[in-house]
């Protein structure tokens, strides 16, 4: 019985942090637009830039290479959490998987790093 329910749990819990997730974006975007429509509503004039950043509902970030930075150093080190998470759980898959976000954050990484090297030349 104990071999069925931890499995059952792992995934429920995955689920549950995905739908958690979806429930607070919803939430947090209808908010920012519920906050425009009350700006409008008074008469206060909206910018391209205050738009996009409240509809994309993250600071609009112009230069790319910051971006793929940001991007290489979170994915660094969600695969470390992997890595780390595969010596305390026993699930295979774990080290692989965490291997393959470290080299897709690599690369994210020195593309950013290229891509503002050349732009300072």
């Amino acid at each position: 019985m104990e071999d069925i329910i931890v499995p059952v749990v792992f995934f429920l819990s995955i689920v549950a942090i995905f739908l958690g997730w979806f429930f607070f974006r919803h939430r947090s975007r209808k908010l920012a637009l519920d906050t425009l429509t009350l700006l409008t509503e008074k008469g206060q004039t909206l910018t391209p830039e205050l738009i996009e950043q409240v509809v994309s509902g993250q600071p609009v970030i112009k230069d790319i290479a910051v971006r793929d930075l940001r991007r290489g150093i979170l994915l660094v080190v969600s695969g470390i959490g992997l890595g780390l998470a595969s010596y305390f759980v026993t699930f295979p898959f774990l080290k692989p998987a965490g291997l393959v976000v470290i080299f897709v954050g690599l690369g994210y990484g020195l593309s950013g790093y290229w891509m503002r090297k050349t732009e300072q030349v």
